[in-house]
């Protein structure tokens, strides 16, 4: 769960700030309905295990509240390389397919 302190300059600009964790969906779908937009970026894991399950299940539960929220705009940063091609290693933990 992150700490709302370190965005306090957002909210004086008029942000609401939400918080939600990770490996459970209906926070996320909390913190997701009603925005404007949506913003994730899910944290690597550097000591992965086999399959990558952890890295699976967050993006299950992310793929999961987009669904059910359905904010009009949706961003994911891949802070790892979800952009590249399987086989790479754990770079390609969070790639959906």
């Amino acid at each position: 769960m992150r700490d709302k302190s370190k965005a306090a300059h957002l909210a004086k600009q008029g942000v609401e700030l939400v918080t939600g964790e990770i490996s459970d969906a209906e926070s996320l779908v909390k913190a997701m309905q009603g925005c404007e937009g949506v913003f994730v970026m899910d944290p690597p894991n550097f000591a992965p295990k086999p399959g990558f399950p952890d890295a699976r299940a967050s993006l299950s539960n992310i793929h999961a509240a987009l669904a059910k929220a359905t904010p009009p705009k949706a961003v994911y940063l891949s802070s790892i390389g979800a952009q590249h091609d399987p086989g790479l290693g754990i770079i390609t933990q969070v790639r959906s397919s």
